[in-house]
C-alpha cells in the first residue's frame, strides 16, 4: 500500500509538471500571436501611409497578411489542442489526487487500528501475567 502511495504521489507531481509545461506552451503561443498582431499592424500602417506605396510592395504586403492569417489559424489550432491537453491532464491529476487521499486515509486507518490492537494486546498480556488492568482502575 505504501508503494502505491509513493507511486501515486509521484504521478501527481508529474501531472503538475505536465500542467506547467502545457501552460508554458500556451504562453509561448500567445506571445507568437501577439508578435503576428504587431507585424500585421505595422504592415497595415505602411499600406495606409499618406505617401502610398508601389504595386509590388502592396502585393508583398497582401501576401504577408495572408501568411499571417494562416499562421494565426495554426496558432489557434495549437492553442486549442494545448487547452484540451490541459483539461485532460487536470482531470487525471484530480483523479490521482483523490485516489492518493483515499490511500492516505486507508494508511492512517490501518495505523490507528494497529495502535489500538497493540493497546488491546498489551492489556490482555498484562492481565494474563497477573498484573492489574490499568484501564479498570
Amino acid at each position: 500500500m505504501r508503494d502505491r502511495h509513493v507511486r501515486l504521489a509521484r504521478v501527481v507531481r508529474l501531472f503538475d509538471v505536465l500542467q506547467d509545461s502545457i501552460q508554458a506552451r500556451r504562453v509561448r503561443l500567445a506571445t507568437e500571436a501577439a508578435a503576428l498582431d504587431r507585424q500585421e499592424k505595422s504592415i497595415l500602417d505602411l499600406l495606409g501611409a499618406p505617401e502610398g506605396c508601389s504595386d509590388g510592395l502592396q502585393h508583398m504586403a497582401s501576401r504577408r497578411l495572408a501568411s499571417i492569417a494562416r499562421e494565426r489559424m495554426e496558432i489557434a489550432a495549437r492553442l486549442e489542442a494545448e487547452n484540451e491537453r490541459h483539461i485532460a491532464a487536470e482531470k487525471r491529476a484530480r483523479a490521482a489526487a483523490r485516489l492518493l487521499g483515499r490511500i492516505r486515509s486507508d494508511l492512517e486507518d490501518q495505523a490507528r487500528r494497529r495502535s489500538l490492537e497493540e493497546i488491546r494486546l498489551g492489556s490482555v498480556t498484562a492481565s494474563a501475567c497477573g498484573k492489574p488492568d490499568e484501564t479498570k482502575l
